[in-house]
């Protein structure tokens, strides 16, 4: 991921430099390079996990909520999808609606840290895998934050408006029908 970042971001330069893009062009270069920047990062997030989960599968203690993210994670890669295709298909309407959706996974992080605060308190000896299970929470939580990055330059792309540090209300106010 890292490389392929880097690479992409080396191309995007260059056209920049040779072509001198103007207006939606330009905003299609400048959204690529951040687009990428947050692809990396959910890459990064992404071997988090794997990290963690190799440690959870390797202590196998039989914990039985270690499954507890898997409907976090299929929320989290759904919206991602939905951000990429959004991004594919320039759909202003849909990425602002993936948007919205972070909120849900917010919300579903929160209640299962709660959760597993409360198996450490019954389970102490179980404290260090927990941890790791809120560690895989946490960096799906994260790979949401991301998707919503993405859905951002959707917007500024087709748009061609930063926002970047708008709340969703001022958002959907500004570009849903």
């Amino acid at each position: 991921m890292n490389e392929l970042e880097v690479e992409i971001s080396a191309l995007c330069t260059d056209i920049l430099a040779r072509r001198q893009p103007a207006a939606s062009d330009l905003r299609m270069v400048v959204a690529v390079i951040r687009i990428i920047a947050n692809l990396e990062r959910i890459g990064d997030e992404a071997a988090k996990i794997g990290r963690l989960a190799l440690k959870l599968a390797d202590n196998n203690d039989g914990m039985p909520f270690q499954a507890e993210p898997q409907h976090l994670g299929d929320s989290t890669i759904a919206m991602l999808r939905g951000a990429l295709d959004a991004f594919a298909r320039l759909d202003v309407q849909a990425a602002i609606a993936l948007a919205a959706r972070d909120q849900d996974i917010d919300k579903e992080f929160k209640l299962l840290t709660r959760l597993l605060i409360s198996h450490m308190m019954e389970q102490p000896q179980r404290v260090k895998s927990m941890l790791r299970v809120n560690g895989c929470a946490r960096a799906l939580e994260r790979v949401g934050d991301h998707s919503v990055n993405l859905c951002e330059e959707v917007v500024y792309l087709v748009e061609g408006s930063d926002v970047r540090h708008l709340r969703l209300e001022e958002i959907q106010r500004r570009y849903l029908l």
